[in-house]
């Protein structure tokens, strides 16, 4: 090979044989051609390569589930496949790692055990050859699969206590089977749930059996929906009350204790409570009539089984500021669910 100059086929000796970088210009190259039949085709492989650059890096999977980490191998490879340009890092998002060891076409390794801050696809590894070119893959980590809720129904509503889920960026459909479909009726954020913040659906049919869900769902992705729960809603007939008469007094002797008051999370003072006494009630609840189809009866928060024309039952607390003594009567199919709605009666007491 020569570049083109004034000794252009001049001699043997101008020809330098082995490797050499070439610059800008213009080159020549002899070809022996014995025994070639004319016409004949040529090929060239100047130093290896004449620098084939990588114009992008290509992975098996583009996106994986966050639960075949570990389980998978992730191969990226260079393309064109032998090009110049290596891969020479690996990144991975998740632990925030580099691997910089790499100057291959080809990486294989096992999946990097590693865990999403949150449900969502995110950005895992990235890869990095000679020349600059990156490409990105991406793991999908779902949203959790939530705990069965617990449920207590009306005649037209449901109660529903569902406990946190383990992320904070989840929030929770709660669902209903409504003709073989299941439908969201209420979405609601993190910090709704617990077991101090009930939530209540309505639009509900009294005496029908329903099938309830919870499902998580953050950054566009929705759990497996949890075990389904099976309630039925009461009755929507309220009791109707003939009669209350008290059947029985009895005084009841309250010891003194020191209470406590609470500022800021701490005990502020104590202050003492002398003894005192008051009288408790108990009282016959008679009903004009029985109500059907249910379970038993609410009465001043005693649950007393069996449909029944009449309830004997003591009330909890004493008479209030007036001498008045409140009972709040209602129906349930059972002791935690299919709750009718509520009636109120206030006597006046000695």
């Amino acid at each position: 090979m020569y570049s083109e100059a004034a000794t252009q086929y001049k001699g043997e000796n101008i020809w330098n044989r082995g490797s050499k970088t070439l610059t800008s210009g213009t080159y020549y190259v002899q070809i022996a051609n014995r025994g070639a039949y004319y016409p004949a085709t040529f090929m060239f492989n100047l130093n290896g390569h004449n620098w084939i650059s990588a114009n992008k890096v290509t992975c098996s999977q583009s996106a994986i589930q966050l639960s075949d980490i570990g389980k998978k191998k992730v191969i990226a490879q260079t393309v064109p496949a032998n090009s110049d340009d290596k891969i020479v890092s690996v990144y991975d998002h998740l632990t925030g790692k580099t691997w910089d060891w790499y100057n291959s076409n080809k990486v294989d390794y096992d999946g990097i055990p590693s865990s999403a801050t949150a449900p969502g696809k995110h950005k895992w590894i990235t890869f990095k050859t000679t020349n600059g070119k990156t490409f990105t893959t991406y793991v999908i980590s779902p949203a959790e699969k939530l705990k069965k809720p617990r449920v207590a129904t009306g005649y037209n509503s449901a109660k529903f206590w569902i406990d946190y889920p383990n992320k904070l960026q989840t929030s929770v459909r709660i669902q209903v089977l409504k003709k073989g479909k299941w439908t969201t009726a209420k979405t609601i954020g993190y910090f709704s749930c617990g077991n101090s913040n009930p939530v209540t659906i309505k639009g509900l049919k009294p005496l029908t059996n329903y099938k309830f869900r919870v499902q998580a769902y953050a950054n566009g992705m929705t759990g497996t929906p949890s075990n389904i729960v099976t309630m039925k809603t009461g009755s929507k007939v309220k009791p109707a009350v003939k009669s209350i008469k008290i059947v029985q007094r009895k005084k009841v002797t309250v010891k003194g204790w020191w209470r406590k008051h609470w500022v800021g999370g701490h005990i502020s003072r104590y202050e003492w409570v002398p003894p005192y006494t008051y009288t408790k009630y108990k009282v016959k609840v008679t009903l004009k009539k029985k109500v059907p189809k249910i379970g038993g009866m609410w009465v001043a928060n005693n649950w007393v089984k069996g449909s029944k024309k009449s309830y004997t039952v003591w009330v909890p607390n004493g008479a209030q500021k007036g001498k008045k003594l409140t009972i709040r009567i209602r129906t349930a199919l059972g002791k935690g669910y299919g709750n009718g709605p509520e009636v109120k009666k206030v006597i006046r007491v000695k």
